[in-house]
């Protein structure tokens, strides 16, 4: 099934980007780096608005925006005092989160998966994926400002940092690991189009996470922490 690994092409444009930023962010001074930042949120849905098709929907240039977003989000946490300064700017923060909410859902529940990808190559995606980036980068920020609310607290709980910390491989295997079941047990590609075909795909779900946290504890885990031990310095101070 094509769709067992098609998913991958998401990768190409985070290691485009994961290769190229430590560089910018070692060449260029801080305040630089967030004009250069702050461009690459707005040029992405502007290329996209301007160049629709298949490059706008898994070209790195017009991907930009919720990379940048994120990576503007990283520098805003070690800079605490400028952190502090968005704390009276919580409430318009909340709005802008349920704005997002509302917009991003009426779109998921408006269209189907086939439609949103077509969707993805018009010039409207401009405007989707730019919602999808300030809805995610909005409750990072809330995350990060008022913790101690409940819909905060609730992202802490052991069950969803599991996820979080299992995530990684889910993503990657899914869908191969649940079409190899699908067409192992039941002789189709993996459509929710009958109860076996619900309980074959809870069982594939299950299987995953299970190797997910196998590969964490015994392959990953031990990569990162050797990675944490190593010395890191660069023009900003941070170790």
């Amino acid at each position: 099934w094509p769709g067992s690994i098609s998913h991958l092409w998401s990768l190409a444009v985070e290691e485009q980007f994961y290769l190229v930023l430590p560089l910018v962010v070692y060449l260029l001074p801080k305040r630089q780096l967030v004009w250069v930042l702050a461009a690459g949120v707005v040029v992405a849905p502007v290329l996209r608005a301007l160049y629709p098709g298949y490059g706008a929907l898994v070209l790195l240039p017009c991907k930009l925006d919720a990379l940048c977003l994120g990576a503007l989000i990283a520098l805003l946490v070690r800079e605490p005092l400028l952190l502090a300064r968005l704390a009276p700017h919580v409430p318009k923060l909340r709005f802008l989160l349920a704005l997002s909410a509302i917009a991003v859902l009426a779109m998921t529940f408006r269209l189907s998966p086939f439609e949103g990808v077509e969707l993805q190559m018009t010039s409207f995606s401009a405007i989707t994926l730019l919602l999808l980036a300030v809805l995610f980068g909005t409750l990072l920020l809330l995350t990060l400002l008022v913790p101690q609310e409940w819909p905060f607290r609730l992202l802490a709980h052991p069950v969803l940092t599991w996820l979080g910390a299992v995530s990684y491989f889910t993503y990657l295997f899914h869908q191969l690991f649940s079409a190899l079941l699908h067409y192992a047990l039941r002789g189709s590609i993996p459509l929710l189009e009958s109860a076996a075909a619900g309980v074959v795909t809870m069982l594939s779900l299950s299987c995953i996470l299970t190797l997910a946290d196998l590969s964490r504890r015994y392959f990953e885990a031990p990569i990162l922490n050797w990675g944490r031990r190593q010395a890191y310095r660069h023009a900003y101070g941070l170790a």
